[in-house]
């Protein structure tokens, strides 16, 4: 033997040979002489330590054939490698049998095959034709004990939980591997009898493990059923298999704004346009006190000449309001012109840049832990127990402070959440949730809108960990199964079973992103409250002074006003619906809380500015209104942009004003962006499904052609029958079974789903269909596609030939080909078509109009009121003149 080949005798008898066997060798070559009588012992003792593996190659001779007797009592499994050679006397040729017990721990017997034979003329000649693991596939149903680790709770029995495949989103790549080793119990005929765990395997302060690791370490299983991660604590007591799922999570959340409110309302003009602008208001204020002051000379007039009249006069110019005069100078009304040029132009850019804004947000980006930590979203886990170890034992600085930070609270339980309540939170924003994303993705799938959808990012907290298979240490079964799991996914069945448990990741439809419709709460508006509540508490503190100024006044006055006088996608197509009601148009901009606040806020400056003008009448002495209507008009007039009849000459009700103006300024510009947005990109209704199209406010048709009627007389779908019934069905069962022009006509006018084969209807469509009603086309299946097969006679001799060339006109891509030419393509939205282009009509309008209605029938109404009161006031002042008795005069 050459050196690198060691040969070795041994004396069984003696102690230390098995030590020799044991040695790090890659592959050692036994020989035994199994008429030794010691020889069984030493078997036996070679079962104990596990010496009849792949590693070690057994040849035992022999001269009886009864040496198989000696492995009764030998601990072998299905991967041992023993070839026993009996000589026979007569012929003096060997005859090499092959020996092994599938599982001899668990109750399996002894199985012997005859391999092939030795002789001297012929040699040795004895070579397995197969793998092993194929020959010795029938295991003869021997039972091993597993655990799986399911977390979540579930109802029934555990094996039929396992066997149940609804709700694959819970426990889910437990049950993918429980299924796979299904898979490998059928094809190598053994059973299981599964245990449940609550832990995985994490350790003890001892050093032992919990759960499934702890329950290979003390021998209690000989693998496990739940894939794990590797680590190298684990790895001292268990041995890994096969990769079989890939373990993807991260944190869940939608893109935060990247703008604060006050940014909203600051950023649409740069800083040094803000300062130019101030620059010529306040110089356009000093020309207009200096024009009025010289007009008062010149003229001789009572113009007013304060410089809160001129501040109320240029504020009110570029918030729109208009003006209560005009100058009379030809130098004061060209300030004024260009006042009002330069105030447009300074409007129109900063409204553009509002109605973007609101359109499109401009999203906060966040590619890292480090920015998750320093955005302002809060942040939750899935409570699992993986979780809680990861940020227990990490060594990352950022993962510590992104923990005591974000995560950790009172119990260290606070933001470990259930995935439902997680998602919950993601859903309605501003939080960011650790999560498996298979566990994630069907709860976002049924629970979040479209727009959520296209909203939702995901941060990887580490990279995507493959979970393995895992087995006793030193387990004898490991190669048979991963054998196993080899054929499974040579064979594609991993990859669909992947396919098939993995929940697919929601998809953002592109079309819900032009749903540019947004909603105005109060973290977007409250900057503008503020600035009105700034104002009012101002003209409130003003006229307080204004008050106690005038006060004292009087009082160094009365002494000397008293000596003058005293003085006081085959399915229904149809044309995608609106999702908003014409009154949802006109009041959906705002949120509730914002038409509330208004609205208390409008009533708050009717108040103020009908004490104020109460306090002018007692102290100017004026023929000043004082009444709550024209508090009203003042106050609505300036949020609907038309300027105010008259202006305060108070300090403190200019100041209130001037914070009206401001404020309504800022909610025409939200309300006019809304309106504008729906206008220019209606939002669609979705329909989705059967029940949905039911629910719709669309008619219902279908082809007028057999096959249909038959379906819906036939058909134990509920949402099909329901259809039917309550918008198909009419009198003599056809009223709604339209031949394709027809239908795709009424389509085409919107407001009807129409059941057609697409291969009818694509033509008719291409044809006779704008570019719009192309674009606005949604479908939706009836029933999954159903293939159509070539039909014979019963039991027809020429069935074959026939398959045989469609086959072959199949592999030659005829049959593609045909197909393409035949079926025609679905028409193209071409996106030039999707113009902003719109016609406003009497169903966008009419809530406007009944507004109007309402108003003019509830002033005639009062005017009657008004009418009936004076006429009756008139008739009381008569009969008192007429009870009146007057003095003779002469």
């Amino acid at each position: 033997m050459s050196k690198t080949r060691p040969v070795s005798i041994l004396n069984i008898n003696r102690k230390g040979g098995h030590e020799s066997i044991k040695s790090n060798h890659q592959q050692i070559g036994v020989v035994v002489d199994g008429d030794c009588p010691s020889s069984e012992q030493f078997l036996i003792t070679s079962g104990h330590l596990k010496l009849f593996d792949e590693k070690h190659h057994w040849l035992i001779t022999s001269l009886s054939s009864t040496v198989v007797n000696k492995f009764e009592k030998v601990a072998l499994s299905i991967n041992a490698d023993i070839q026993i050679a009996v000589k026979n006397s007569t012929t003096q040729n060997w005859t090499i049998t092959d020996i092994y017990n599938p599982a001899s721990e668990y109750g399996g017997s002894l199985s012997f095959t005859k391999i092939g034979d030795y002789s001297e003329g012929r040699g040795y000649n004895a070579r397995k034709k197969e793998a092993t693991y194929w020959t010795r596939k029938n295991m003869t149903g021997v039972t091993f004990k597993t655990m799986v680790v399911l977390l979540a709770p579930f109802e029934g029995t555990l094996d039929e939980y396992l066997h149940n495949e609804d709700n694959r989103n819970v426990n889910t790549f437990n049950r993918f591997q429980h299924k796979l080793l299904c898979f490998c119990r059928d094809y190598y005929n053994f059973t299981m009898e599964t245990e449940l765990g609550k832990s995985w395997g994490y350790p003890y302060p001892n050093g032992s493990f919990d759960g499934m690791v702890g329950a290979m370490e003390r021998k209690l299983i000989e693998f496990g059923s739940s894939p794990i991660f590797v680590r190298e604590d684990r790895a001292k007591k268990i041995d890994y298999g096969r990769n079989t799922w890939s373990w993807k999570a991260g944190f869940l959340f939608r893109s935060p704004k990247s703008r604060t409110s006050i940014e909203i309302f600051l950023k649409p003009l740069a800083t040094s346009i803000w300062l130019i602008t101030a620059l010529f208001a306040i110089l356009s204020i000093i020309i207009l006190k200096v024009v009025t002051t010289f007009e008062r000379k010149e003229f001789h007039e009572s113009v007013e000449t304060s410089w809160s009249l001129s501040a109320v006069f240029t504020l009110g110019a570029f918030c729109q309001q208009g003006s209560p005069s005009v100058p009379r100078m030809v130098c004061g009304r060209i300030t004024a012109i260009f006042i009002f040029l330069l105030s447009v132009i300074i409007y129109q850019f900063y409204s553009a840049s509002i109605v973007s804004n609101l359109l499109i947000k401009p999203t906060y980006k966040i590619g890292s832990i480090k920015d998750l930590v320093d955005s302002p979203l809060k942040v939750g886990c899935e409570d699992i127990i993986y979780n809680k170890d990861l940020f227990e034992h990490t060594s990352d600085k950022i993962l510590k402070e992104l923990y005591y930070k974000k995560i950790y609270g009172k119990g260290n339980t606070s933001h470990f959440l259930l995935p439902q309540d997680g998602v919950n939170l993601v859903r309605d924003g501003g939080y960011a949730f650790h999560i498996e994303v298979a566990r994630a993705y069907p709860i976002i799938e049924y629970t979040f809108s479209d727009e959520a959808i296209c909203e939702l990012q995901e941060l990887k907290l580490f990279k995507n960990t493959d979970l393995y298979t895992t087995y006793q240490k030193g387990s004898s079964f490991r190669n048979m199964l991963e054998t196993c799991f080899q054929r499974i996914a040579e064979h594609g069945i991993l990859y669909r079973e992947i396919k098939y448990w993995h929940p697919r990741k929601p998809e953002c439809i592109q079309s819900s992103k032009s749903f540019l419709t947004f909603h105005v709460g109060l973290d977007e508006f409250y900057p503008a409250l503020l600035i009105l509540l700034f104002g009012i508490l101002l003209s409130l503190v003003v006229l307080a002074v204004e008050k106690h100024v005038k006060m004292v006044k009087s009082r160094s006055k009365q002494t000397f006003l008293k000596l003058r006088e005293n003085i006081i996608p085959a399915g229904f197509l149809f044309r995608s619906p609106k999702s908003r009601t014409p009154i949802e148009i006109f009041l959906k901009p705002f949120t509730t809380s914002i038409w509330l606040i208004t609205a208390l806020f409008a009533l708050l400056s009717i108040v103020i500015l009908k004490v104020v003008t109460t306090f002018e009448r007692k102290e100017f002495h004026e023929s000043v209104e004082t009444s709550w209507s024209l508090s009203a008009v003042f106050t609505l007039g300036a949020f609907c942009q038309q300027g105010s009849p008259s202006v305060p000459r108070m300090v403190c009700g200019r100041i209130t004003a001037i914070f009206i103006f401001l404020l309504s300024i800022i909610i025409y510009q939200f309300y006019s962006a809304s309106i504008v947005s729906n206008l220019l990109i209606k939002p669609a209704y979705k329909i989705g499904s059967i029940k949905d199209l039911v629910d719709s406010p669309l008619k219902v048709g279908c082809e007028d052609i057999i096959y249909t009627k038959d379906l819906f007389g036939h058909t134990t779908d509920e949402d099909a029958r329901q259809l039917y019934q309550r918008k198909i069905l009419g009198k003599n069962n056809n009223s709604n079974f339209l031949n394709p022009e027809q239908g795709l006509k009424l389509v085409e006018q919107g407001g009807y789903a129409f059941h057609v084969e697409t291969a009818t209807a694509y033509p008719i469509i291409e044809e006779s269909f704008a570019e719009k009603a192309i674009c606005d086309l949604s479908e939706v299946q009836l029933f999954r596609t159903q293939p159509m097969h070539a039909n014979f006679q019963k039991h027809s001799p020429f069935r074959d030939m026939f398959d045989t060339c469609l086959q072959r006109l199949a592999e030659n891509g005829m049959l593609f080909r045909e197909r393409k030419h035949w079926h025609p393509r679905k028409p193209e939205c071409i996106q030039s078509s999707r113009s902003m282009s719109f016609h406003v009509g009497i169903e966008e309008f009419y809530p406007a109009l009944v507004i109007f209605l309402v108003g003019v029938l509830c002033s005639l109404i009062i005017l009657i009121g008004e009418k009936r009161i004076k006429m009756i006031q008139e008739k009381q002042l008569f009969s008192k003149k007429k009870q009146m008795v007057f003095p003779f005069v002469e």
